[in-house]
């Protein structure tokens, strides 16, 4: 929704795009027009709708229409055309609920698509970080391992056994992360992305200007007669080191009350 409405406001040509990528994925019957007469609130809820419509049966019912109106080739076309699928006649043959099964492998990619392409960036990202940390921890252990045959172990066997280890403790993490990083990903509206961004760029500049003003409003609204800076002044003047100790010692200031200064 972001690509939507942009900083400049409604974006005609995400709109298009828009309407085609709902249309295409849903069925929808969504116009450009349309799209910006809806407000954006209401357009994200008729989206939402229409994705949980799908998952809750309305793929099943397209396809069991399709299957009993279509012969195979009719069907291997509509299917390559409507899920971008690849499929062959060899591909679907049989029948009932076996070739039902067979056509929703290549629909439930489809209405997966943005969301399989997100666990791909996401897996690649983690499986390049923790790539790089397992070759550095395997350097740090190739360089230490010699150590072991202080205990009268074989360096090699046991360079082999830690490296096994490393490297199954290696996709432990990945899959963790993976899974963690998936799961807590959320989109924000661009509304109010927008506004973080916004806040984000308050530049030092501003934050400045803002300070004076305020400090000029204080001294406009400072009373007349009082002194709108007041000057520290020392009550006594200074006493220097080497200067007779006011206390009336005779010793100097730094032997006798400045030593604990």
């Amino acid at each position: 929704m972001s690509m939507v409405y942009g900083p400049q406001g409604p974006n005609v040509y995400a709109f298009e795009t828009l309407a085609d990528w709902a249309n295409k994925k849903y069925n929808a019957r969504f116009s450009v027009e349309q799209m910006q007469n809806t407000k954006p609130r209401i357009l994200h809820k008729q989206l939402l709708e229409l994705s949980a419509s799908f998952n809750n049966g309305e793929l099943d019912r397209e396809l069991s229409e399709k299957q009993a109106s279509l012969n195979t080739a009719e069907l291997v076309s509509w299917a390559n055309e409507r899920f971008g699928a690849s499929l062959t006649e060899e591909d679907l043959a049989g029948d009932g609920p076996e070739l039902k099964d067979k056509l929703l492998e290549p629909a439930r990619e489809f209405l997966r698509a943005e969301l399989s392409d997100l666990e791909k960036y996401v897996l690649l990202n983690v499986y390049d970080s923790a790539w790089k940390d397992h070759l550095y921890s395997m350097d740090h252990l190739k360089s230490n391992v010699w150590m072991r045959s202080f205990a009268e172990k074989d360096p090699k066997t046991e360079y082999k056994r830690e490296g096994f280890r490393m490297f199954d403790e290696m996709l432990e993490t990945i899959e963790d992360r993976v899974t963690d990083i998936v799961f807590k990903v959320h989109l924000e509206a661009g509304a109010r992305a927008r506004s973080v961004w916004n806040v984000s760029q308050t530049t030092h500049d501003e934050v400045g200007q803002f300070a004076m003003a305020e400090r000029q409003r204080a001294a406009a609204q400072a009373p007349q007669g009082e002194s709108r800076i007041k000057q520290i002044r020392l009550e006594h003047p200074k006493v220097g080191r080497n200067d007779p100790c006011p206390c009336g010692s005779g010793k100097k200031y730094k032997k006798c009350c400045g030593k604990s200064v």
